[in-house]
């Protein structure tokens, strides 16, 4: 994946709410208004970190089953996928090797529950789910429909879950009401 400017830092960026925008992928433009916050700004940039067992072999999946494009490589065992609205990290770590000093879990890569998983918004559901499916993923559950729009349940390769979702016109809005 030779891609220009593949090491060091990002360059210092905007800082505003004391976050460097440029340093964590967001334009100067990330900070405005938030329509569903009134008066308050967006200030939190978020990156999306996913552990692979083979860097190379999640680099063709999310790339392919994603349209997305590698970033930067950052040391021989991080790979920065950009084209979603968050920038997204993949992080080589030997299955069975310790996840975290505080618990007592290994990784894993067999299919595997998590109560944060990611969801990739698109516009044609049924085209999605062939990419995705013809890269390597696997689809869950049949199609579901809802007044939201229409979710495929997926899981990748590497046994992390993930939902594909084609919102319909109104989108979330058909169901929300006030907090």
């Amino acid at each position: 994946w030779g891609v220009p400017g593949t090491w060091g830092p990002l360059p210092a960026g905007n800082l505003q709410h004391g976050i460097d925008s440029e340093a964590v992928g967001l334009s100067p433009d990330s900070f405005r208004p938030d329509p569903h916050r009134e008066g308050a700004e967006t200030v939190v940039g978020l990156l999306v970190n996913v552990d692979v067992s083979d860097i190379e072999a999640a680099a063709r999946f999310y790339c392919a089953a994603f349209q997305l494009d590698p970033g930067r490589r950052l040391g021989p065992g991080v790979l920065e996928l950009v084209g979603a609205t968050a920038r997204i990290y993949l992080l080589e770590k030997a299955a069975g090797s310790r996840a975290c000093h505080a618990a007592d879990g290994r990784r894993a890569y067999s299919r595997h529950w998590t109560p944060i998983h990611l969801d990739f918004v698109v516009d044609d559901l049924d085209a999605a789910l062939a990419r995705s499916m013809s890269a390597g993923g696997l689809q869950e559950h049949p199609i579901r429909e809802h007044a939201w729009g229409r979710i495929a349940v997926m899981s990748d390769p590497f046994g992390h879950g993930y939902c594909l979702i084609q919102f319909s016109a109104a989108g979330y809005d058909a169901i929300a009401a006030p907090a």
